[in-house]
């Protein structure tokens, strides 16, 4: 299976603070057998929203501060996931779920 996703911030205030628009563009991989799967995702492909800058202007005061983000980047996963236990099992009850029936 193939996902794509995608998030977009808008620019906007908090209080006196300016924060920029960002995006980025998510995608990933799967593929599926009987007892396992392999996965591959990347976050982030473009390195789009992982630079940028808040800004607090209060030029009538005479204060300006600018600060630079640098967050994690670009990332890579691989993924292996392997099944264990018997699947004859797996459909079991537990003790709890015959306390409830005796509840009906």
């Amino acid at each position: 299976s193939l996902e794509a996703s995608g998030r977009y911030i808008s620019n906007g205030y908090a209080g006196t603070l300016f924060f920029p628009q960002r995006a980025s563009l998510h995608l990933g991989v799967q593929k599926k057998w009987k007892n396992a799967s392999l996965g591959f995702s990347w976050t982030d492909v473009f390195n789009s929203s992982s630079f940028f800058s808040i800004v607090n202007d209060l030029s009538d005061a005479g204060i300006y501060y600018e600060w630079f983000y640098d967050l994690e980047g670009s990332i890579a996963k691989l993924s292996y996931t392997y099944t264990l236990g018997n699947e004859a099992k797996k459909g079991r009850t537990s003790g709890a779920a015959d306390v409830f029936n005796r509840m009906d």
